[in-house]
């Protein structure tokens, strides 16, 4: 049996599979987790690329004080984090990748895998490329680039002054 909580007038379902608290009718178009409901009554939208860490990890204490906004992928590195250090977690994991792993080379070789591949592509490049201001860690000149996790200098030539400024001219890495 599912458990509700009221907020608002509002009901929230809690989904077994996530543990989240959902609203049983739509809130600005989309059913809402609860959290985010809260979060939003009392902060305004989320950003863009954004979401709400739980501090104590107790999905059910839904209490603006247990919320901190976080990047996704600053939330997702924490919990990767906490994850691996869980032995039984990390040691399930190994294994169901090695079980699998066969099959998943096989799948992406596969018609299906590559169109799918294509499809999942087409449907995301416009966020994949996207252009972006980004500030240079050798000279604080602002250039545009796409993003590719790996944008600090806005010129090789930055990039090569600031390997001499740290003492790193004679080795290669990927800055």
């Amino acid at each position: 049996m599912n458990k509700i909580i009221y907020f608002d007038g509002i009901s929230f379902c809690k989904d077994e599979r996530t543990n989240y608290y959902l609203s049983s009718k739509r809130i600005d178009g989309k059913r809402k987790r609860l959290h985010v409901y809260i979060w939003e009554k009392e902060n305004g939208a989320l950003p863009a690329g954004f979401c709400i860490h739980h501090k104590d990890m107790d999905k059910a204490n839904n209490t603006i004080s247990n919320f901190v906004l976080m990047s996704k992928a600053e939330h997702r590195r924490m919990h990767q984090i906490i994850n691996v250090q869980n032995a039984e977690y990390k040691h399930n994991m190994i294994k169901h990748l090695d079980s699998i792993r066969d099959m998943t080379k096989e799948w992406h070789a596969s018609k299906e895998g590559r169109e799918w591949h294509a499809q999942h592509y087409e449907k995301n490049k416009t966020r994949l490329h996207v252009k972006k201001e980004f500030t240079c860690q050798c000279c604080g000149k602002k250039y545009i680039a796409v993003y590719n996790g790996h944008n600090r200098f806005c010129s090789n030539n930055c990039k090569s002054m600031q390997r001499r400024i740290d003492g790193r001219k004679n080795k290669i890495d990927n800055d």
